[in-house]
């Protein structure tokens, strides 16, 4: 899934990962900073937070003179910043266009969000970056043109929708999509460039070309294939054997050496099975236990690791027998997930619905999973980086 980038954006991208929150320097007045859901307060012009009563922010224009600097940092690094934030919030009617910015719109850990009918423009980096654990994000109905990425997606949550946007004039790509594999879902876009996936080439959704695939045999055919061979080398052996000495099964000695193929067979099977099909049952409750960061050379990043595990709270995921799923946080209000989920070549895919203003969309997320004893680990594959959940059974 990983593709090959340039060692320019691959330092680029995990500074943005490893990311952790400055103080706040002074900023124009008309700058956007919310850092709790406490802060919206002083932005919106309506609104509690609520599903039905979202924060409302709108009709803003941010340019030149506005934009938020963190302390050590001599440029204006962004022109709206939302971070930690679980109440409902729309921005909608906005226009931003700041040349001196290195993002428009910046989301950090943020989640049950809407971005619309906004024009953003002109913008160093990213006209919208979603970054870290960000979730239940909409972006649609926006004009994103004239900046280097016009969205930049570096979650590790699926849940995003991007529909109905237009893009053109962007530099590098409309979409930078480092999420997790199908943890975004877009429709009805109008594309110039398109996206590229984990800094591979681009591509435009439903053109021809853009489709992938798998000439691999899947992992139970495999096995059977496996199992049907170790029987007839087994029956090919003891024909022979009986036939060339009529009486060797009824000696002890004949006996003893039936009993151990049959044994070596027998051992062989479960042998292959395991390589193929993965050693033990995901069925059952596991609690995150921590998170892991790999660069492209397999070692760990101490910086990234420390970020992502600070704050992760008590995240679980149960998988029953009937192929139903839950997952839950109990450090956190939110409400449990409840979808589908089924194993095939060592992946887990998991179908869960997502709420977003009164609807639900159900989305797809596909992950490498093995599983050591009481181990569970669910392992997370896009350049520059490998992200690991290590999770514990209950």
């Amino acid at each position: 899934m990983a593709k090959a980038i340039s060692a320019i954006v691959s330092v680029s991208i995990l500074m943005i990962i490893c990311f952790n929150t400055m103080p706040v320097a002074a900023n124009p007045p008309n700058s956007i900073v919310i850092m709790s859901d406490n802060d919206f307060a002083n932005y919106s012009a309506s609104g509690d937070g609520s599903p039905e009563n979202p924060w409302i922010i709108e009709d803003l224009y941010l340019n030149q003179t506005s934009g938020v600097r963190f302390e050590g940092g001599g440029i204006i690094q962004y022109c709206l910043y939302i971070e930690r934030t679980s109440d409902h919030f729309i921005i909608r009617n906005c226009h931003i266009d700041n040349s001196s910015a290195l993002h428009g719109i910046y989301l950090y850990r943020t989640t049950n969000g809407v971005i619309e009918d906004t024009i953003i423009e002109n913008i160093k980096d990213s006209g919208i970056q979603l970054n870290s654990l960000c979730q239940n994000i909409v972006i649609k109905n926006n004009t994103i043109r004239n900046n280097k990425y016009g969205i930049s997606i570096l979650t590790l949550k699926d849940g995003i929708y991007i529909s109905n946007n237009t893009f053109y004039s962007n530099i590098r790509a409309d979409i930078l999509d480092f999420g997790i594999e199908n943890g975004t879902i877009y429709s009805g876009n109008d594309f110039d460039l398109g996206i590229s996936t984990d800094g591979g080439p681009l591509y435009i959704p439903g053109t021809a070309g853009d489709e992938d695939t798998d000439s691999n045999f899947s992992s139970e055919i495999l096995v059977i294939f496996a199992i049907l061979i170790i029987l007839v080398f087994v029956s090919i052996f003891l024909y022979v054997g009986k036939k060339s000495n009529p009486d060797l099964y009824t000696s002890p000695r004949g006996k003893v050496m039936v009993i151990a193929i049959v044994a070596i067979a027998v051992v062989a099977v479960i042998v292959i099975a395991t390589m193929f099909l993965g050693s033990g049952q995901i069925e059952g409750k596991w609690n995150l236990e921590k998170i892991e960061i790999y660069d492209t050379n397999g070692n760990i990043n101490e910086v990234a690791t420390d970020n992502a595990n600070e704050g992760r709270g008590g995240m679980w995921m149960e998988f029953s027998a009937d192929g139903s799923y839950e997952s839950g946080d109990e450090d956190r209000s939110t409400p449990n997930i409840e979808g589908t989920w089924e194993t095939s070549d060592g992946k887990l895919t998991i179908a869960a619905p997502s709420i977003l203003n009164g609807t639900s969309e159900t989305s797809t997320s596909v992950v490498k999973y093995t599983i050591s004893g009481d181990t569970l680990t669910l392992e997370f594959e896009g350049a520059p980086y490998t992200i690991k959940f290590i999770m514990k059974r209950t």
